[in-house]
């Protein structure tokens, strides 16, 4: 009888297949399955963008900026340093984008802030400035229904 050259029997072929396939099929699954779990990480991010932007709009359509002012105007009371209230106007600011900017004169002080850290003129008055004048005539904080195309002019 010949030999044959690498025969193998069927138990020899079967012991070696099998790990091979087990070995196949688990790399397989385990594939799947962290590709489902970051497919469903990607989804999970997705829906919750899409669930801050629906709120997003939602409160840009509903909620006035005239809802927070209380709550600002408290918070200056409470903590009126020229620190807190430039971080308020910036929080402020994020909270209600609809508004483009937000200014804060202290009566008489010549002490001015804004939400964007923009610095006035040396020239610039604001004590004569309608958003001043109109919150000073009301001995509050005042929000003007649309924005001023020129802090300058205002």
């Amino acid at each position: 009888m010949k030999k044959k050259f690498l025969s193998l029997s069927f138990k020899q072929i079967l012991s070696i297949v099998i790990p091979l396939a087990i070995i196949a099929i688990y790399a397989t699954f385990s594939t799947f399955f962290i590709l489902n779990m970051v497919l469903e990480q990607n989804v999970a991010e997705k829906a919750q963008w899409a669930n801050d932007q629906v709120q997003y709009e939602t409160k840009i359509a509903f909620e006035t900026p005239s809802i927070g002012v209380n709550s600002l105007a408290d918070s200056i009371k409470n903590d009126p340093s020229t620190d807190n209230i430039s971080f308020l106007l910036k929080v402020f600011a994020n909270n209600y984008p609809q508004c483009v900017e937000f200014f804060f004169g202290r009566n008489g002080q010549k002490s001015f802030i804004t939400n964007d850290d923009w610095v006035a003129p040396k020239d610039f008055d604001y004590l004569n400035s309608q958003w001043y004048t109109g919150a000073r005539e009301q001995g509050a904080l005042s929000l003007r229904p649309s924005p001023c195309p020129c802090p300058e002019a205002c």
